[in-house]
């Protein structure tokens, strides 16, 4: 551990260095937290039909989700909120003087669209392009894609076919292209690549290991931060008490003050613990799954039925050839 805080950032290999595993799960993990969030409202809408409404705009819900994590933690740990599991931080590349360097407003911004709006716009694309290649319902047309537009009649028409055709006809070379860039990215990361997908070598962004350093700096920029609001709040509350007022405006004041300072520290309360929250979700998640499934098991009624007994021998017809006695002669030349 000494010789890896010794040692100076490599973002080209080292200590500091990532391996392919650790990216590759934390690319995979809000993926993976999003089917277990569809099945979860999925199972729980089985005994209450009314939050089947919630399935509908799973995809709006869920990158409203990812937007205010995904803006959290690259505000709070310079990193995605995945990568903040792994201990993971991003980096740009400088060139003046060369080396690692803190990404700027532009690259966080950048970044944050990368890791909700492209996920997001796949998603509907993919849900576009299946129902397209889904055949037609008897009296309806289910690969029209609704566009409500004050424009006239051909021109929405027009649109629609275009849309059409191009989720039929061209999307899936632009799913090819997509994955295509993904998988050669990540054979360029084994052999020694800087970059691991093509979104980071676009914004000239690399993911490394975070030091101690950059998470102790990190930590107090999120302490000065908060102590900075919270003294706001107080001061608020204070000030009123202080000038002696019974008015309105100072009773407001003092309200507004006290409120902000509650609503302040639950939020930062929650934000702490989200991510072992998360993970304790998880596990828990998976407790439950597994113990349903064990109790419908034990609640399936034990009972072993008899073995059939064997067809009858058929009965040959009276009007059939009979079989010659020796076995020896065959059938048909008999």
């Amino acid at each position: 551990m000494e010789q890896i805080v010794a040692a100076p950032p490599d973002l080209n290999g080292g200590g500091y260095r990532p391996t392919y595993f650790e990216l590759v799960a934390a690319e995979r993990l809000m993926p993976g937290l999003k089917a277990a969030l569809i099945y979860s409202i999925a199972m729980i809408a089985q005994r209450r039909p009314r939050l089947y409404c919630m399935l509908d705009n799973i995809e709006e819900a869920f990158a409203a989700l990812v937007l205010i994590l995904e803006n959290h933690s690259l505000t709070t740990r310079q990193a995605g909120f995945a990568e903040t599991l792994y201990g993971l931080v991003r980096r740009g590349t400088c060139r003046l003087p060369p080396g690692p360097c803190a990404m700027t407003p532009r690259q966080q911004w950048l970044s944050l669209v990368c890791l909700v709006g492209v996920p997001y716009l796949k998603a509907k694309l993919d849900a576009a392009h299946a129902v397209a290649q889904a055949p037609p319902v008897e009296g309806s047309d289910a690969t029209r894609v609704a566009l409500p537009s004050p424009l006239p009649q051909s021109t929405t028409r027009r649109l629609r076919q275009c849309w059409t055709k191009f989720v039929t006809l061209w999307y899936p070379y632009v799913h090819a292209m997509y994955e295509g860039t993904g998988l050669a990215y990540s054979c360029w990361y084994l052999l020694g690549g800087k970059f691991f997908s093509a979104s980071a070598h676009l914004l000239n962004i690399q993911v490394v290991r975070a030091t101690p350093e950059d998470t102790a700096s990190a930590m107090r920029c999120v302490a000065d931060r908060r102590q900075a609001a919270l003294s706001r709040a107080d001061s608020m509350a204070r000030s009123s008490t202080l000038a002696g007022g019974v008015g309105a405006a100072e009773l407001a004041t003092r309200l507004v003050g006290l409120m902000g300072g509650g609503m302040l520290r639950t939020l930062y309360f929650v934000s702490d613990n989200l991510q072992s929250g998360l993970i304790a979700s998880v596990l828990v998640f998976k407790v439950m799954e597994w113990w349903y499934t064990q109790a419908e098991e034990r609640l399936k009624p034990n009972v072993t039925l008899p073995i059939p007994p064997p067809p009858p021998v058929p009965v040959p017809h009276p009007k059939g050839l009979s079989l010659p006695g020796d076995r020896r002669v065959c059938p048909l030349c008999w």
